[in-house]
């Protein structure tokens, strides 16, 4: 991704360029602790202080307040970062409600927190992202039941109810493999079923390699999946060759509306943005991935023509 042949770098002073550079995708300066964390590869303290310093010498990043950031970075956005960790503190508790909520639907077998909270970032209009992990065979059932149970919410409810990732536990693996989504899995906050949670990054443990130091979201911050008496009766009564059918159905008749919908993707787009097999319906339909990681990738070039000048 990046020209080191022309740019001399040696591995830390990249490392700490390409942490801070995706944060500044998101307006978000990071502590020194984050950036360190963040690092794709684990470097000795030591070296990382001489680093960083070296490059704040060079004006490659600036500092303030004990926020570290690009050098082109708005220092307005440090008191908005402030702010925002302070509501998704008080946020937390809510999500952890609603989540053993959704928890209650029938076929859930895990629910997690992703997008901005899970990285202790919302504010005023920002929403709930949920990764749903379902029961096997079961996904498209799960998620109709859960759509009809949305739209009948108020619109203020609404944004307490963003699910638009499930995968089922028959597969557990995401096939994209790039930073945007290794953040995402690496910051995951396994509200219900912690054991699940770590099978799942079992299953994608590809992002260890993006992730080496990051720590794993503790057990006893998770809630037990429970059982309750419409759940067990619905999980029951669509067991079998029924459930099988209805699922099926409610799979082909989704991904025809969405290929109607969504006609002017083309085919990779939409099997990005739009994907739907029988183990996993994701539904990102602003192409958000490839905008942050193109953003990503002209930040880093930014900040790699500041130090080839110096």
């Amino acid at each position: 991704m990046v020209l080191r042949s022309k740019i001399h770098l040696n591995d830390c002073e990249l490392a700490i360029i390409k942490v801070v550079a995706y944060y500044d995708v998101f307006n978000y300066p990071l502590t020194k602790k984050e950036i360190l964390e963040n690092l794709g590869n684990p470097f000795v303290e030591s070296t990382f202080e001489i680093t960083i310093n070296s490059l704040i010498q060079k004006n490659v990043i600036k500092t303030q307040d004990d926020f570290y950031f690009a050098q082109h970075f708005d220092t307005k956005f440090i008191n908005q970062r402030i702010k925002a960790n302070q509501l998704a503190r008080l946020m937390f508790p809510l999500a952890r409600k609603y989540s053993d909520r959704i928890s209650k639907f029938p076929f859930i077998k895990g629910v997690f927190i992703s997008g901005g909270l899970s990285k202790n970032y919302f504010h005023k209009h920002s929403d709930i992202d949920y990764f749903i992990v379902t029961t096997k065979n079961r996904l498209w059932l799960c998620r109709t039941i859960f759509i009809l149970y949305y739209k009948l919410l108020s619109k203020k409810k609404k944004e307490f109810f963003c699910l638009n990732y499930f995968i089922s536990e028959a597969d557990l693996t995401i096939p994209d493999r790039n930073q945007f989504v290794a953040t995402e899995i690496a910051t995951l906050m396994p509200m219900v079923n912690h054991d699940l949670y770590i099978q799942f990054l079992q299953a994608n443990d590809w992002y260890t390699s993006y992730f080496p130091q990051k720590s794993l979201w503790p057990a006893k911050d998770s809630l037990a999946l429970k059982k309750n008496l419409v759940k067990s009766f619905m999980e029951y009564f669509f067991s079998g060759v029924i459930g099988n059918r209805v699922d099926d159905l409610l799979l082909r008749l989704t991904l025809k509306h969405w290929k109607k919908k969504y006609s002017d993707l083309k085919n990779e787009d939409f099997e990005l943005q739009i994907r739907s097999r029988k183990h996993v319906c994701k539904h990102h339909t602003k192409g958000y991935q490839n905008k942050v990681l193109e953003k990503w990738q002209t930040t880093i070039d930014v900040m790699l023509m500041q130090k080839e000048a110096i």
